[in-house]
């Protein structure tokens, strides 16, 4: 599993808040996982899915308690704790799927993951990326425009924007889980939709948890968490710079910012933008499309990348 010295400790920056990674690597209460108790076992979790620069946890209590361990130039996810260091190892070579991971504090209480006899001690904390709420947005239709979204999508997310709005999340059930990969499609989508309309204030973070309710179990675990932090208006620094971007006075979108979330993923930024162009559409009283297909069948891999 591991080609790294048993005495081997990785030291590793959280990107956490209360509703992230850090209740799920430090145990508080009232978020879903056990705190630690007396007897210092601490929690449990297994290997997804790993990749040179990230590596996917699942704990043992919840469909989407999902936590990211990243490399430095991995990108920032906003369930992701960061490895420390530039010389930090393929994580390939130090975890694989299904390894099982506890987390446990050591004799001076540093939280630590265990894999075996390998030792990864948790430091530091940051917040993740947050949209701004920004009610009284300056949308400009050019500027939805220059996100590159597939008209197809775009109506679609419309839709769906109007529908959450109005207390009617029956179009998940078509949605969550469609497409392949970690993050399919149809959440990528539902992400962007989610983060524009928290960033809008046309749906309270509360309430948009709400609307998702149990649909996240139609999906991978990983998608699952991404879309409760879309519910609360955390993404990627790329996304948030974007979604600030759009809806700030006197600031216009760059091609270098939709080069950045279309970069994301083999599809997911250019599915975020047509969620993100959608929802706005919807905000701006803009008419979706109809639908050219209505009925979605939804299909999702666990452990093929996105």
């Amino acid at each position: 599993m591991s080609s790294l010295a048993p005495t081997t400790a990785l030291r590793l920056q959280g990107s956490v808040s209360a509703e992230s990674a850090a209740d799920l690597v430090h145990g508080v209460p009232g978020h879903g996982v056990p705190a630690h108790g007396s007897s210092g076992q601490g929690s449990s979790a297994r290997v997804l899915a790993a990749f040179p620069d990230a590596a996917y946890l699942l704990f043992d209590h919840s469909h989407d308690a999902v936590v990211a361990l990243l490399r430095r130039q991995a990108l920032q996810l906003p369930n992701g704790v960061r490895l420390m260091g530039a010389d930090t190892p393929d994580l390939r070579t130090v975890l694989d799927v299904g390894d099982q991971v506890r987390v446990a504090a050591d004799e001076l209480g540093v939280r630590l993951l265990r894999v075996g006899a390998l030792r990864i001690s948790l430091i530091g904390s940051h917040q993740p990326t947050r949209v701004r709420v920004q009610p009284d947005h300056h949308l400009d239709a050019d500027d939805l425009d220059a996100l590159g979204a597939a008209p197809s999508l775009r109506s679609r997310a419309a839709r769906l924007a109007a529908g959450l709005e109005a207390d009617d999340p029956a179009q998940l059930a078509d949605l969550i889980g469609w497409g392949r990969g970690l993050t399919p499609t149809g959440d990528d989508l539902t992400c962007g939709v989610l983060l524009a309309l928290v960033a809008t204030e046309h749906l309270e973070p509360a309430h948009a948890l709400d609307l998702l309710g149990g649909h996240g179990l139609r999906t991978t675990s990983l998608s699952a968490r991404l879309l409760g932090c879309a519910a609360r208006g955390l993404a990627v620094p790329q996304v948030v710079d974007l979604v600030d971007t759009l809806l700030a006075p006197g600031r216009r979108v760059t091609t270098a910012q939709v080069r950045a979330v279309h970069a994301i993923g083999h599809s997911s930024g250019r599915d975020l933008c047509a969620g993100l162009a959608g929802a706005l559409d919807h905000v701006l009283g803009a008419d979706p499309a109809p639908p050219t297909n209505p009925h979605v069948t939804p299909h999702f891999t666990e452990g093929k990348t996105a």
